[in-house]
């Protein structure tokens, strides 16, 4: 691999609670602090506190992306310097992670992320008055592409010497 890729992911996860009311049609916002339990990821089951869950949480989304990242869309894109992809989803009363949107600089940096995100597993929903609420979560993955032998420019022109060169054969 030509670059060097580091992955500086979820500096900070932003989160908002949509809890319906009784009739079903309005939706309130509220703050995760406002929670009697947040969602629980697989495996931090086992802790007793909600600081202990938020952390276990965003640890394993972090460790989740930092595997299921493609570092070599870099390559394919010839990136270079800090990218950042901003995702949101909700995290649904069923646990389930739906609603994905995406948003980055180039449409294959979109598409990997809203990709990394359906990878997540079915979570424990958070609850609020001992109903389960749906929650918003929106995180920005960033990553830092450097370019170790050879500039974006240089590897575009070798790129096309050896298209051209295959062209010819």
């Amino acid at each position: 691999m030509k670059h060097f890729f580091s992955l500086l992911l979820i500096t900070s996860i932003y989160t908002n609670i949509y809890a319906q009311n009784k009739s079903d049609e309005e939706i309130v916002a509220r703050n995760i602090q406002d929670l009697d339990k947040p969602p629980i990821y697989p495996g931090c089951e086992h802790h007793l506190f909600n600081d202990a869950l938020k952390k276990c949480m965003s640890y394993e989304m972090r460790k989740h992306i930092l595997v299921n990242f493609n570092k070599r869309i870099a390559d394919s894109l010839l990136l270079e310097g800090i990218q950042k992809i901003y995702i949101s989803f909700k995290i649904n009363k069923e646990g389930d992670v739906v609603n994905i949107k995406a948003r980055a600089p180039h449409p294959l940096l979109i598409n990997e992320g809203e990709r990394v995100i359906s990878l997540l597993p079915k979570m424990t929903p958070g609850y609020l008055k001992e109903k389960a609420v749906s929650l918003l979560y929106a995180l920005p993955i960033v990553f830092k592409v450097e370019n170790l032998k050879e500039t974006p420019k240089e590897k575009r022109k070798r790129l096309r010497r050896e298209k051209r060169s295959k062209n010819e054969n």
